[in-house]
């Protein structure tokens, strides 16, 4: 079993969408997308600049991490399909709606065919809410299985990003759609690059203009630049001649382009670089801490991670800092905890910076519905909120809680247990996903499943 890592480092970089953490080698082929123990977590390092990219097959977002130690987290599954990049231009306009009817019809072939090739299928993939794809041996597209519908079709459209706001992006035809999530099209693929909705906007460019859509297929114009990022608490990055500033969600420069690298507004304050120095400024562009870090990451329930000779501390939103940097690794706040690192060791810091879980785990992963998947004598379980071992430390891996079902894996084989540590899904199964939508997908000697929570086969 390898061995655990800094979970999660996080840049200034732009997205490529998802996965932000140092990787375990799973014990599975390329095909299964998202990481399960790693989180995904956004942030900025000194290496960054935002980008929007088009997802490659297998959460979105190429950002450079905070050094880790040197074992690996628990399991990362094969990285997201890369957005492609888009190259608008346009100029200021009023907003408009776009034709919800499509024009781009699904290619439907039999359920039985498609679910017969879904069984046998060499990679699978999990865009969320219960929607599966699949390839063949030769990397054909094979279709696409809707759990919750319990069905399959063979669609002329190939889904290029996660389901977020209730919308993946797709490509048919060398054009960028959405579809929703019992694979309608509903915004036409008409556009010639775009990217996935994050909340409630999207990017599209088409004829050389660039324009913000919104989850009901309006559009605004937006000025000329070079490049343009996801809205953050109703602001967005921009590029222009190299330099990076913010629009409104009207267009408006709100804050103008002198930063050579920025990150993303989370508590109303954004990672910016100058001069290869981090700091931060406010929604007014305003800087409240002075570019004078290695690297600085986005807040999180009012602290945010600050770094310098490669070891991370705490600073609040006053400026002011909470835990000096001394850390080989500091994770964002969830529930009033913070994983870290210190020579090896795992634990927690609370908002004043105080350890309050002892660091004594060989590895710690965030905290997700209230448990930590942890590593101690070279296996694996979890802890809760005050650190107590309260699922044993047993199975040779195991992924993050989610939708009240962990993944673990004893011998090669995978099953699933709840939050109470019991198994609930046989360990019998050679790869398995996280829990999306209700549903997972899983693979033995007869190929491909979908399982409910209960470890019913639906399809």
């Amino acid at each position: 079993m390898a061995g655990p890592a800094g979970a999660e480092g996080e840049t200034a970089e732009p997205r490529k969408e998802r996965s932000h953490t140092r990787r375990m080698r799973p014990p599975v082929r390329r095909n299964l997308q998202k990481s399960v123990l790693a989180v995904k977590e956004e942030s900025t390092s000194k290496e960054a600049a935002p980008a929007a990219v088009r997802p490659k097959a297998p959460r979105m977002r190429q950002e450079p991490t905070q050094k880790a130690p040197e074992k690996e987290p628990v399991r990362r599954l094969t990285e997201q399909k890369k957005e492609k990049l888009p190259a608008p231009q346009a100029q200021p306009d009023h907003a408009k709606p776009a034709s919800r009817t499509s024009r781009n019809k699904e290619r439907v072939v039999s359920s039985d065919r498609v679910m017969a090739a879904f069984r046998r299928a060499a990679d699978v993939s999990s865009w969320g809410s219960g929607v599966f794809t699949f390839h063949d041996a030769s990397g054909k597209h094979g279709g696409i299985v809707i759990a919750q519908t319990r069905t399959a079709f063979e669609p002329s459209y190939e889904i290029l990003g996660e389901f977020s706001d209730g919308l993946a992006l797709i490509e048919d035809k060398n054009r960028y759609g959405y579809i929703n999530t019992e694979g309608k099209i509903v915004l036409p693929a008409v556009w010639d690059h775009a990217v996935s909705f994050e909340n409630g906007k999207a990017w599209g460019e088409k004829r050389g203009k660039r324009y913000a859509l919104d989850t009901e297929g309006h559009e605004t114009l937006f000025p000329a630049w070079d490049m343009g990022y996801s809205f953050h608490e109703g602001l967005a990055s921009f590029q222009r001649n190299g330099l990076y500033g913010f629009v409104d969600e009207a267009g408006t420069t709100v804050i103008e382009p002198v930063w050579e690298k920025t990150g993303r507004f989370h508590e109303g304050r954004c990672p910016v670089m100058k001069a290869k120095k981090w700091g931060f400024i406010d929604t007014e562009g305003k800087l409240v801490v002075p570019t004078e870090w290695d690297m600085t990451m986005e807040y999180s329930e009012g602290l945010g991670r600050i770094c310098v000779n490669n070891r991370y501390g705490l600073m609040n939103l006053k400026g002011q800092i909470m835990a000096e940097p001394q850390y080989e690794f500091v994770s964002s706040f969830q529930g009033g905890l913070s994983i870290v690192a210190h020579n090896g060791k795992y634990g927690a810091v609370d908002a004043n910076g105080w350890e309050s879980i002892e660091l004594k785990y060989e590895f710690a992963a965030p905290f997700s519905e209230d448990l930590a998947a942890v590593e101690l004598g070279g296996l694996r379980g979890y802890m809760n909120r005050k650190g107590e071992l309260v699922i044993p430390a047993q199975w040779d891996d195991c992924y993050v809680v989610s939708e009240g079902r962990a993944g673990v894996c004893k011998d090669g084989k995978w099953g699933f247990i709840n939050p109470q540590g019991e198994l609930v899904i046989p360990v019998v199964y050679d790869q398995v996903m996280q829990f999306s939508g209700g549903y997972t997908c899983a693979s033995n000697e007869n190929g491909w499943t979908i399982l409910d929570r209960e470890g019913k086969q639906v399809i």
